[in-house]
């Protein structure tokens, strides 16, 4: 949805306007919130009126009070009014219109309270789109934002409305982003937006109302003529082809001048057309190739823009492995490790948690390894089906792209055993971090890394002291009920718990954990630790005890 693309901007405001509710407010009643609520001490009646709008629904009687408060001669009260109706949930008509005039409030904050409570309220309606649209001109990009996507979550429900506002000048652009998010829905605008290719002399409000005809879909289908004219224009030529695409049903003439401009001298409109006759024609496997090894070349261009548009071109064509894995293996040669990085950012955030196969895909190429194993990392026990790409990858010359290989595994937990007879080899690796993580990923597999017991009792008893404190978690965590492991690593971890490293201290009191009773003689020393100036250190230490017991 659009607040994906928006992200975090354009919820920014109310964050950082409507923090949390101050602790003196908690556990009032409405009545005590309105009785001490005094207007002219800003800051205390902000806290109250915020704390009304905690309360939700059970704060009804205090609206008539909110909606006077609506017109305050402070901004920051009006704001903070607003926000609160929006939270209470009433739609009563007297609300609605305190809210629909925020909308034209002289400040911004307050104008951005209007839309998130019009938005919290789901008011739409005749009266509301017009309102709303106008919203679109705000000089504040902030209003901005949160009104494109609060219009843009009703849906087919404000296309009436966008379409109107396609007549506008100053709005168009804003009303084809927003048609273009509602999708199939918007098939309404069809025509009006084939006729704004004809009218608007800007370049952007054109490629976006082209975009937003690609978006709706075979719906769009009447727009078919003038989006084929525009395959002859430099600009709109790319874009046109998506719409062209994703409407479908093309006839042969159209299928044919998309043909002429992969000969075109510009190289991201030949890619474009590549990419549009791939995916007219999915079997043919020259035409694939041809688009994947177009789009790879700009996928490296210096232009991020041009990079971006590219991957998520190539995402979308999804191409066979065996086609895909030469062509990209080659360009990638000579990625660089910053643009590597991109690569996969972009990846995650395109495709959320359906990134998994597509990124344990990515460790197949030496140059996206490091962060395609770190993005792994981050999905947690979610990656499990990227485990056996992470095992094939611990061969990587690399001592880095390893160690992050195998931190990886060890976020995924105990779904990562089938890896585990690379992690024991890893446990000899020449590199010393290397043994190190490999030690980690142990530690989080657990009980289901027990085969790994006697390499890791290998590497205690050697020159190597971290590596192994490293291994005591490690049995600890992986064989927790072996009497003699018990008694082989308590030195170890006890001695680690006055370590001048939190994280140090962290580790040994979860290994301690993981062996119980069989810590007992630990106790003492853990004790210590319930107070220690580290929250995360005092937080396992009270669970180190509680597992120990007795």
């Amino acid at each position: 949805m659009l607040r994906l693309l928006l992200g975090r901007v354009a919820l920014s405001a109310s964050v950082l306007l409507f923090s949390a509710v101050a602790p003196s407010v908690w556990g009032q009643s409405v009545d005590q919130l309105l009785s001490s609520l005094d207007p002219n001490q800003e800051h205390e009646a902000v806290v109250k009126i915020d704390g009304l709008g905690q309360l939700g629904e059970a704060a009804k009687p205090a609206v008539e009070k909110l909606i006077a408060l609506s017109t305050s001669d402070s901004p920051v009260i009006r704001a903070h009014a607003l926000h609160a109706l929006g939270k209470i949930g009433d739609t009563s008509e007297a609300t609605t219109k305190a809210v629909l005039r925020g909308l034209g409030d002289d400040d911004p904050v307050v104008r951005r309270a209007a839309v998130s409570a019009l938005d919290m309220l789901d008011v739409s309606g005749e009266t509301v789109w017009p309102l709303l649209i106008e919203r679109l001109e705000d000089a504040d990009p902030g209003v901005r934002l949160r009104t494109i996507a609060t219009i843009a979550e009703h849906g087919d429900a404000a296309v009436p409305a966008l379409i109107k506002a396609l007549d506008d000048d100053d709005t168009a652009y804003w009303a084809c982003l927003i048609l273009a998010e509602v999708g199939p829905d918007a098939a309404p605008a069809t025509a009006k937006l084939t006729e704004l290719l004809d009218r608007s002399q800007s370049p952007d409000v054109r490629r976006e109302a082209v975009l937003a005809l690609g978006a709706i879909g075979p719906e769009a289908a009447s727009a078919k003529p003038k989006l084929t004219e525009l395959l002859e224009d430099p600009v709109q030529a790319v874009p046109a082809m998506y719409a062209l695409v994703r409407i479908g049903d093309l006839d042969a003439a159209i299928v044919e001048k998309i043909e002429a401009l992969t000969s075109n001298d510009d190289p991201i409109t030949a890619a474009a057309a590549s990419w549009a006759l791939a995916k007219l024609n999915p079997d043919d496997e020259s035409r694939m190739q041809e688009a994947v090894s177009r789009l790879i070349e700009q996928v490296l261009n210096s232009d991020r823009s041009i990079r971006r548009g590219a991957l998520a071109a190539l995402l979308e064509l999804n191409p066979p492995q065996r086609i895909a894995r030469p062509i990209v293996a080659k360009a990638l040669r000579a990625a660089r490790p910053e643009t590597a990085e991109e690569i996969v950012g972009f990846i995650v955030h395109r495709m959320g948690d359906r990134a998994v196969p597509v990124l344990a895909r990515a460790l197949h190429f030496p140059a996206l390894r490091r962060a395609a194993a770190y993005a792994l990392g981050d999905f947690g026990p979610e990656a499990a089906p990227a485990v056996e790409a992470l095992a094939e990858a611990l061969n990587d010359e690399d001592p880095s792209v390893r160690s992050e290989i195998l931190f990886a595994l060890g976020a995924i937990g105990p779904d990562a055993k089938p890896a585990l007879p690379a992690v024991r080899k890893a446990l000899k690796d020449r590199d010393m971090n290397v043994r190190y993580a490999a030690c980690y990923a142990i530690c989080r597999m657990g009980t289901e890394a027990a085969d790994a017991k006697n390499d890791l009792l290998a590497c205690i008893g050697g020159a190597d002291s971290f590596l192994e404190f490293a291994a005591s978690c490690a049995l600890a965590h992986s064989v927790p009920n072996d009497d003699n492991v018990a008694k082989l690593v308590l030195p170890q971890l006890v001695e680690r718990l006055d370590s001048n490293i939190p994280g140090v201290r962290e580790e040994a009191l979860r290994a301690l954990a993981s062996l119980k009773a069989k810590a007992a003689p630990a106790k003492s020393a853990v004790q210590k630790l319930v107070d220690d100036p580290n929250p995360a250190v005092r937080q396992a230490a009270r669970e180190a005890l509680a597992a120990i017991g007795g």
